[in-house]
């Protein structure tokens, strides 16, 4: 009879019966389908895989965290010390309590770059794009800040005046740098000019070139 499709011979060896003054002697291949040793080994290969995708995983997640620490560390180390903070603090009269910021949605199309527009129509505004986030600057002073610099509210304050205290951030200590600022709204077009395809620029009512009104 053949074999069954895709199984494997077994190996079948017969002893001469007169040697033995037996039956034959019959021996199996320890390792075909269906035998207890055949299936063991299956069951470790997989047991082995197993273990190699799990230590695989547990490399990884102790990578993620390597850089998570690495990550809290340069952040501490940016951080000014609250000694340090108020001393900065008693210098500057307030740089960073006369404007407010608001985090905007990256324009793409017409319409976007519009209402950016109409924001840089007012005085006192500007905007800028900072680790690829757009922001609205607007230059007022807060209602709590004294002639004299200082915090009325300093115990009270909101917790976006807490979380500002890295040197990086810190006006007093040099100046802020952004990747790009817009300060008029020609300045705004001529960046939308960069980035908006022909079609979708002809949407947007533009300056007129060598725009001397008012900007």
């Amino acid at each position: 009879m053949p074999d069954p499709p895709g199984s494997k011979r077994r190996m079948v060896q017969v002893s001469d019966a007169k040697d033995s003054g037996a039956g034959p002697a019959v021996s199996v291949d320890s390792a075909a389908p269906g035998s207890g040793a055949g299936m063991q080994a299956a069951s470790d290969t997989q047991a082995a895989e197993a273990v190699e995708e799990t230590e695989y995983e547990e490399q990884v997640e102790d990578e993620d965290e390597e850089e998570e620490d690495d990550e809290e560390d340069d952040e501490e180390e940016e951080a000014i010390s609250p000694e340090a903070l108020a001393d900065l603090c008693g210098k500057c009269k307030g740089l960073c309590c006369r404007y407010y910021t608001v985090m905007l949605d990256e324009p793409d199309d017409a319409d976007d770059f519009d209402e950016l527009r109409w924001f840089l129509a007012h005085q006192d505004c500007y905007l800028y794009i900072d680790e690829g986030e757009w922001h609205l600057n607007v230059i007022a002073n807060c209602r709590f800040l004294a002639p004299s610099g200082q915090c009325l509210i300093y115990e009270h304050r909101p917790e976006v005046c807490r979380d500002f205290g890295h040197e990086e951030e810190c006006e007093w200590t040099g100046a802020v740098e952004f990747e790009r600022a817009f300060r008029t709204i020609p300045e705004l077009e001529a960046y939308a000019k960069e980035v908006l395809p022909p079609k979708e620029l002809a949407d947007l009512p533009l300056f007129p070139e060598g725009w001397r009104g008012p900007v």
